[in-house]
């Protein structure tokens, strides 16, 4: 018997390897129809001549949200400049994925301008990171790391362990229904995101997607049964607990917002997420003391955490306690201007010498939320660069008019994916700077035609 099992086994592990190319094309060719959207787009505006073209370099904050919204605005204000912008975000990826495709993109679309908002995914628990340590070789890890079956692999272990690592790029579905909202064609979008679940009602981030979709347009009890919904399909996982307490948040019941973090925390009693979230309760319904506990408890799970530091020193303010205070806004302080790893230093600095080589003109957009500084000192406040500060506008807005109505989620604790509303306005932000930066009287229309070198 094992004899006939050796003599078979070449053409067994040559039948798996057929059936792993063939699952690895199968989830090419399913997941290529975004894409190829997206590329005929950006043809379009290659195809656009005398025009002055702007390349957009991102992950999931760029790729199908501010990009689009502000072509319209820089025609709207560009004075008779008429602007073609491209967008070459994408979803999950780190800075290395982004400079290894950079030399590909100037020569595809030959950009008079790149914007770039990069680095976020540059974090120590990024999925290249294992593949690096486990084969040795960066190309090596790159390569695995493109596989579809992966990726799969990945989502099968998220939905094991719901906890555990970041969530995949959108669905096709997603995706439609985030484009059908930047149309502002909302019947579209809601039946978009209700497809998605309806596919895979076990995938949990479509349902909370949808209960973003919904609190965005003030309908709470239809975000709380979806919600609902979520929990029942799995209770182990923290986001339906998060979603379910910012639903009540809405209303002003942050009595129900306490008990449902109670319960998730009952399930899972270390996770950050849901201690961070009950210390945001608590001080939003005016009880320092239990917030603060709750934020020193999230400290000791990571003090690396910004928004846990810098929530820290806000309440050891409201308390009196200026030396805690103190204590925890220098440690936050102290994060922000190291916020940027060395891969991300990197990667800046690379696109800055590879834009002033050909004359291209470099914008480097912060984060919403974020200090402008950090990114200023990352490239020693470089005069060849156009910096946007996206600190202030979001923090007032967020102030007057709720975090609800300006971001979908919040994957950075303190900021997360921008609604259609919060892209609105990073884009009029971003079109405004570069307007007074670039245009205003600076006689740069030479660059219009000229391309990138």
């Amino acid at each position: 018997m094992i004899k006939i099992l050796l003599k078979r086994l070449p053409l067994i592990i040559a039948g798996f390897l057929l059936a792993l190319v063939l699952l690895e094309a199968s989830l090419r060719i399913a997941g290529s129809a975004y894409l190829s959207v997206k590329e005929y787009r950006n043809r379009l505006s290659v195809r656009k001549t005398g025009e002055y073209r702007i390349l957009c370099l991102g992950e999931s904050m760029t790729d199908g949200q501010w990009p689009g919204p502000l072509e319209k605005i820089l025609n709207q204000r560009g004075a008779g400049i008429k602007f073609s912008v491209i967008d070459e975000g994408m979803a999950g990826a780190t800075t290395d994925i982004i400079i290894e495709c950079l030399e590909k993109n100037i020569e595809k679309y030959k950009p008079n301008m790149i914007i770039a908002m990069i680095g976020i995914n540059n974090d120590p628990s990024n999925t290249i990171l294992p593949l690096v340590r486990l084969v040795r070789d960066k190309n090596t890890a790159y390569f695995l790391n493109s596989l579809r079956i992966l990726k799969l692999l990945r989502l099968i272990k998220l939905s094991i362990f719901p906890g555990m690592g970041q969530p995949e790029p959108y669905t096709e579905d997603i995706r439609s229904g985030r484009w059908y909202e930047d149309q502002q064609d909302y019947d579209k979008a809601e039946a978009a995101y209700k497809e998605a679940i309806q596919k895979d009602p076990g995938v949990i981030r479509s349902y909370i997607i949808l209960s973003e979709y919904y609190r965005a347009r003030n309908e709470y009890a239809k975000a709380e049964e979806i919600t609902m919904k979520a929990l029942s399909a799995d209770p182990e996982d923290a986001w339906p607990y998060i979603e379910l307490a910012w639903c009540y948040y809405g209303r002003n019941r942050y009595d129900k917002a306490e008990e449902i973090l109670k319960r998730g925390m009952l399930v899972d009693p270390d996770n950050i997420d849901l201690i961070i979230e009950a210390g945001r309760c608590y001080e939003w319904n005016g009880m320092p003391d239990k917030a603060a506990g709750m934020f020193k408890k999230a400290f000791a799970i990571n003090p690396k955490n910004m928004y846990v530091s810098g929530s820290l020193s806000r309440l050891y303010r409201k308390t009196g306690n200026k030396p805690e205070a103190e204590k925890f806004y220098s440690i936050c302080s102290s994060l922000s201007n190291t916020y940027y790893n060395p891969e991300t230093r990197d990667a800046y600095n690379k696109i800055r010498n590879i834009t002033m080589e050909r004359g291209i003109r470099l914008v480097c957009a912060q984060y919403p939320m974020m200090s402008v500084d950090a990114l200023k000192k990352l490239l020693n406040n470089s005069e060849d660069v156009i910096f946007v500060d996206n600190e202030s506008i979001f923090k007032d807005a967020v102030r007057d008019s709720g975090y609800d109505r300006y971001f979908r989620d919040r994957f950075m604790g303190f900021f997360g994916h921008c609604t259609q509303e919060g892209n609105r306005m990073l884009a009029e932000n971003i079109a405004d700077t570069i307007i007074s930066g670039e245009f205003a009287g600076k006689g740069r229309l030479k660059y219009i035609n000229s391309g990138a070198r």
